[in-house]
């Protein structure tokens, strides 16, 4: 950790103007503090929380590192507005190209898999993974986004923090599916029932188990690392299932949700 700032000092920077200035997201400066993409900075104290700050000379050798790395075509900003951002990090040395290959090819299948079950009705225009960076040294970084102009029964965010749930819990599959149905109606107030219980209805479990039990072992690994950001995004391990038989059924409402709807990121 590095040291702690005065409060006093006018000339510290919070992660959000820092991010602006690189022209990231927040969730992507973090990613690369903590990857030692970039450097660390200080940290202060507000109250019962501890929060990075960052000085000028900070964020002059942060944009020098950078410019150093940035390939042609991956200097654009991220829009939080209208999109979900995603980001995973595997820790591993001396990747192959075998390795990153079918790490990557089974990370989209399980997207797929992913959107086209939550979506039975829907067999075209089903929302893919942007990819916004990929950093291919020890560790492998991924940061991707997805358009929130997409009509889907969970949303986007609801989508992503499914995905992010699979790949963090992958002996957990079968729960996947309850959680994601029980965020989005703690999420949306007017939750519309009756096209939740479409939703179940249709879904073949055993199917998408299968399936993405067959990803999962291809991904072989469970990131150190994952964030998520965007409306309607949740972190699915802090609901309360009532009981297990409920992850079969897919239509129980849970407790406990304490990532609500947020434009902030959650580094989970």
């Amino acid at each position: 950790m590095g040291s702690t700032a005065n409060t006093q000092d006018a000339s510290f920077l919070s992660t959000g103007v820092v991010s602006r200035a690189l022209g990231l997201e927040p969730v992507a400066v973090r990613a690369m503090i903590e990857s030692g993409t970039l450097p660390e900075p200080q940290w202060i104290t507000f109250g019962s929380r501890v929060e990075r700050v960052y000085s000028l000379e900070w964020l002059l050798l942060a944009s020098e590192q950078l410019n150093q790395r940035r390939l042609p075509g991956m200097e654009d900003t991220f829009d939080s507005q209208n999109m979900v951002h995603l980001a995973v990090r595997f820790e591993h040395s001396d990747w192959t190209l075998d390795e990153i290959s079918q790490k990557l090819v089974a990370l989209n299948d399980l997207w797929k898999l992913c959107a086209a079950t939550i979506n039975p009705d829907q067999t075209v225009g089903l929302p893919g993974l942007t990819v916004r960076r990929l950093s291919a040294g020890s560790p492998l970084d991924l940061l991707a986004s997805i358009s929130l102009n997409w009509n889907g029964v969970l949303g986007t965010g609801g989508l992503a923090a499914m995905f992010i749930y699979l790949v963090r819990n992958p002996t957990k599959v079968a729960e996947a599916i309850p959680r994601a149905v029980t965020a989005w109606r703690e999420n949306w107030a007017k939750a519309d029932e009756a096209k939740v219980h479409q939703l179940t209805a249709k879904i073949d479990r055993k199917d998408f188990e299968q399936k993405a039990k067959i990803c999962l072992n291809k991904i072989d690994s469970v990131p150190s690392v994952t964030a998520l950001s965007g409306t309607g995004t949740s972190r699915l391990e802090l609901l309360a299932i009532e009981d297990q038989s409920s992850a079969g059924e897919g239509i129980r409402t849970g407790e406990g949700l304490e990532s609500t709807v947020t434009k902030d990121v959650t580094v989970i």
